[in-house]
């Protein structure tokens, strides 16, 4: 019984780490943009604000993409 068990948990923290890997990073990624935006928009005034389109982070990471295509 202890064997199953073991190769059970074995096998299902090897499928998780292979399935969640990128998400786990782009979560984390979009977590620190959000973060960074939220505190740049504090500094900001209403009217600069106005002024300045946001970009959410997926329309940054496609942005992020095409700079790189380009200086390849």
């Amino acid at each position: 019984m202890p064997i199953i068990r073991s190769i059970t948990i074995a096998g299902f923290l090897v499928v998780a780490a292979g399935c969640t890997g990128k998400e786990i990073r782009e979560g984390i990624y979009m977590g620190v943009y959000e973060g960074a935006r939220i505190d740049k928009q504090k500094e900001m005034t209403p009217r600069e604000r106005a002024a300045e389109p946001e970009m959410n982070y997926q329309q940054y990471t496609i942005e992020q993409k095409g700079r790189v295509d380009e200086s390849r």
